[in-house]
């Protein structure tokens, strides 16, 4: 288990298991980072679940839905390419804060954010921002 205290007030619990509950705004989001419209379709369908681990300076993030897996693995504020849920290639920074997780995603001329903020009851929220577009996807903690 990692957890962070922030200023001695809120204590979060990165690692775990995460389902999706409810997103909005979600497929203009995937418009916006140019996601074709059937791959759009399926993404904004489909209940992901997310698993988050950390092995010393190591994380792990790993999406699983019923069409694609993508695991991640960096390190906080080192940029790694990743291949994202579609297939395209993406330089990619994961930041580590006191209860978030900024990612930054350069792909096919395009900069994407998402920023993983955690909740003391153990829950987590996506805010995935491009452009002047913004969604939010909410997740449960499973275990």
């Amino acid at each position: 288990m990692i957890t962070f205290e922030g200023l001695g007030r809120v204590v979060v619990e990165y690692t775990g298991k995460f389902e999706l509950v409810s997103a909005e705004n979600f497929d203009a989001y995937l418009s916006a980072v140019s996601v074709g419209t059937v791959t759009r379709k399926a993404a904004s369908t489909s209940k992901p679940t997310t698993e988050v681990a950390v092995d010393g300076e190591t994380w792990t993030i790993r999406t699983v839905t019923p069409f694609n897996t993508v695991e991640l693995v960096f390190t906080s504020g080192v940029e790694f390419t990743e291949r994202t849920m579609d297939g395209r290639t993406s330089a990619t920074t994961i930041t580590v804060g006191e209860d978030r997780l900024v990612q930054v995603q350069r792909v096919d001329g395009l900069v994407a954010r998402t920023t993983w903020l955690y909740a003391e009851d153990g829950g987590m929220s996506m805010v995935h921002t491009a452009g002047d577009v913004t969604a939010t996807r909410v997740f449960r903690r499973l275990a």
